[in-house]
């Protein structure tokens, strides 16, 4: 994918899971969302750089851990904003 000129790598998800709602980009030390989401994402390849999880209708947004420790990022509410929304996180 990258030879082929691809910069970001988006998983849409059909899991959700429970998280305390707050408002602005994405915090670092936010709690990862409750549920089978975070342990889901945290088992991905590290090559996706955004998930964004649907299922649950609830507020996701935090950094989740993966394997190789890296911080993946996942957003449940961002499908709410449309396609702009979607652009202003792959930026």
């Amino acid at each position: 994918l990258k030879a082929s000129g691809v910069r970001a790598v988006v998983v849409l998800i059909h899991e959700g899971g429970r998280q305390d709602p707050y408002e602005g980009d994405t915090k670092d030390d936010a709690p990862p969302p409750d549920g089978a989401i975070a342990r889901i994402v945290g088992k991905l390849d590290d090559e996706v750089d955004l998930v964004v999880s649907a299922h649950t209708h609830q507020f996701t947004n935090a950094r989740v851990p993966t394997a190789k420790k890296r911080r993946k990022r996942i957003r449940g509410d961002c499908l709410m904003r449309g396609i702009e929304g979607m652009r202003s996180l792959v930026k």
